[in-house]
């Protein structure tokens, strides 16, 4: 992608707008107990597009979120997991989303990254056969990521995220996606 387009999707209000809010998110995230705090969850709602869920539903991803945002080696099949065991749902992206935020390197799970990666969604009849299917997807978005973090493409990208925003201080992988679900790349 040409410098002129990083350029021009990092100056999109969407964007900045979506930056601070996310900044918001992590500056609070080990300040409060999050699956107490009704803004954080409105901010984090809102932000990820988590929504159409039974209250139930969050109350437990806050509280999962709130006993595992210290745990270094949460992995994205332990929270896959935890959400399948308690409410018999492949929860893909919330699932990325709640493990990227406690660990800022990990890569989200959207359309959009789908997309850009060339990657799809699983689908299938059986349970057991789709969430497999959802772990290795997001083995190859882990990988394609990592692959992408060392290409120059990347490197350029990042170079023009930090002439843009010299003062935010957020991992790589964060960047890479922001730039893409900035302008909702494929």
């Amino acid at each position: 992608m040409h410098e002129y387009r990083i350029r021009a999707i990092l100056n999109k209000t969407r964007l900045r707008n979506g930056l601070q809010r996310y900044l918001n998110i992590m500056e609070n995230l080990h300040k409060i107990d999050v699956s107490e705090n009704a803004a954080f969850n409105v901010m984090y709602n809102g932000f990820y597009k988590i929504r159409q869920r039974p209250q139930e539903f969050y109350n437990d991803f806050y509280a999962y979120m709130q006993f595992h945002k210290t745990n270094a080696g949460l992995s994205f099949s332990n929270v896959l997991n935890h959400f399948f065991e308690r409410f018999e749902r492949i929860e893909a992206s919330f699932s990325s989303k709640l493990l990227a935020t406690i660990n800022p390197n990990q890569p989200v799970w959207d359309i959009h990254v789908l997309n850009y990666l060339g990657l799809r969604r699983p689908v299938s009849n059986c349970r057991t056969e789709k969430y497999q299917r959802t772990l290795n997807i997001y083995c190859q978005i882990e990988e394609k990521y990592k692959c992408f973090l060392q290409s120059n493409d990347c490197k350029n990208w990042i170079k023009i995220f930090d002439e843009v925003f010299p003062q935010v201080k957020i991992s790589t992988t964060k960047k890479v996606d922001l730039i893409i679900w900035g302008n909702g790349i494929e």
